[in-house]
């Protein structure tokens, strides 16, 4: 199912996101190692939303259904 939401990315300016769950594990990977998203914890990565596009965390307050 696709997610849209009405603010776009900070880093490419998508309105597609994914949970956590939603991610394959080659994305979840990469998320892993981008530096911006280093600073979450694994039980702080699962309440967040991810560009579909970059993989940048989209935090909770940014998110507008």
């Amino acid at each position: 199912m696709e997610n849209f939401y009405q603010n776009p990315c900070r880093n490419c300016g998508s309105l597609k996101t994914k949970s956590w769950e939603e991610l394959s594990g080659d994305d979840k990977m990469i998320i892993d190692k981008l530096p911006q998203n280093q600073v979450y914890s694994d039980n702080e990565k699962k309440k967040h939303r991810f560009c579909k596009r970059c993989l940048a965390i989209k935090e909770l307050e940014e998110i507008k259904v």
